[in-house]
């Protein structure tokens, strides 16, 4: 609950299996946030939320290709919005400089060293 209003607001951690892959979604969110500039998204990304696991323990019947591929469409989404890491730690940059950059879009990866080839553009989910 927000304690800072009069009244107390929720806020919630969803998880569901989806209708549409997940890119559909994720140009949707692209599009939102093309319409709401001020908007910083982040993204912690797993399979059944347990960061530990790696490779195929993470994503059966995956391979690495087939996940950095993903990771690809995910940056071909979202482009220069991606928080980059090769610019400073986040828990040490301001919303203000994210928003001087551009980066608006902060992506937390399971399997992060295989799904995403150890991106900039992307943290390790065993950070959360």
């Amino acid at each position: 609950p927000d304690s800072l209003k009069s009244h107390k607001d929720w806020y919630n951690l969803h998880g569901c299996q989806s209708e549409h892959p997940a890119l559909s979604y994720l140009k949707e969110i692209r599009s939102w946030l093309d319409a709401h500039p001020n908007e910083i998204i982040v993204f912690w990304v797993s399979r059944h939320g347990d960061m530990r696991l790696m490779g195929t323990d993470q994503y059966p019947a995956t391979t690495p290709a087939e996940r950095q591929a993903f990771f690809t469409a995910v940056h071909d989404t979202f482009g220069g919005l991606m928080f980059d890491v090769s610019k400073g730690r986040l828990n040490e940059t301001s919303v203000a400089d994210l928003w001087s950059r551009g980066q608006r879009v902060v992506w937390y990866a399971a399997d992060y060293e295989q799904s995403t080839s150890s991106s900039p553009l992307a943290m390790d989910g065993r950070l959360v």
